[in-house]
């Protein structure tokens, strides 16, 4: 499972934006993490997720997955 964190300016927000969960209990999603600029074009830095053992077609072959950044709400309480 890879839980995604925003950054905010005075550090990361403790609430994750996004749980991003495997649909193989021995896929090891989360295995590797990494940094993959703005993939869409949209301005917005954009994270690669491995899976290194996933099984799609063939067993074990490994699967990337992109997690694309945003812009998360601001919400004021008055």
């Amino acid at each position: 499972m890879v839980y995604v964190h925003y950054g905010r300016a005075n550090g990361v927000n403790l609430v994750p934006a996004s749980t991003i969960q495997g649909n193989q209990a021995s896929a090891l999603m989360g295995y590797s993490v990494a940094g993959a600029g703005d993939v869409n074009g949209d301005g917005f830095s954009d994270v690669l997720i491995g899976a290194m053992p996933y099984s799609n077609g063939q067993e074990h072959e490994g699967a990337g997955f992109v997690y694309h950044g945003g812009c998360a709400a601001v919400y004021f309480v008055l």
